[in-house]
């Protein structure tokens, strides 16, 4: 694989936050994501994992969920304040979310843990652990497939080049206990809506 041209640290994301949402339009697969992690839910309590510039949690609030917020990035949330201030914010790592467990009935993410320096299963234990029992975990993020094409690897390497990496969530959940249901969002099945039931 090629190195990556970007270093996604939370001091780039605080200097591109004003102009994230302007990028994020190239890849309008990601708007799908935002649907999918909040369809059915309209009443409890929600935390989104890396939440960027609030506008899933803009979503959820007029869903009547109680949210909370968390980005290691202060740009990103000064971003979020302004559209979402009704919703809890901290800044911190979704490594070490400062919650205890069992906290939320919601720990959704999208389009933030797809990225190559990323401790994946580190993350997914997280979100597991700050989850409700009987509650969910939602993810909509690009994701490996079963089988590559010619097609998936080619998006493979040019993701790999921007700094993300599409992971295998299935393989992931699976290796902590749990059976995930997958949604295809598009990308031939490498955007995809992951749902894990907390037991």
């Amino acid at each position: 694989m090629p190195s990556t041209l970007i270093d996604w640290t939370p001091k780039r994301y605080d200097r591109i936050a004003k102009y994230y949402d302007w990028m994020a339009r190239l890849f309008p697969v990601g708007k799908m994501g935002h649907k999918s992690v909040l369809d059915g839910l309209d009443e409890g309590s929600l935390i989104d994992v890396a939440c960027g510039t609030g506008t899933l949690l803009a979503m959820a609030l007029g869903n009547g969920l109680r949210c909370y917020r968390l980005d290691i990035s202060s740009g990103m949330l000064d971003q979020a304040m302004s559209k979402a201030p009704d919703a809890n914010l901290i800044q911190a790592s979704f490594y070490d979310i400062p919650y205890s467990e069992g906290t939320f009935d919601y720990v959704i993410e999208t389009n933030a843990v797809s990225g190559v320096e990323i401790e994946v299963v580190k993350v997914l234990q997280e979100m597991i652990r700050v989850c409700k029992p009987g509650g969910e975990i939602r993810l909509a993020d690009y994701s490996k497939q079963a089988s590559s094409t010619n097609i998936s690897r080619t998006i493979e390497r040019i993701l790999h080049l921007v700094g993300d990496f599409a992971y295998d969530y299935v393989e992931y959940f699976n290796s902590l206990g749990y059976d995930p249901k997958v949604h295809d969002l598009g990308w031939g099945g490498m955007y995809q809506f992951i749902q894990v039931f907390k037991r």
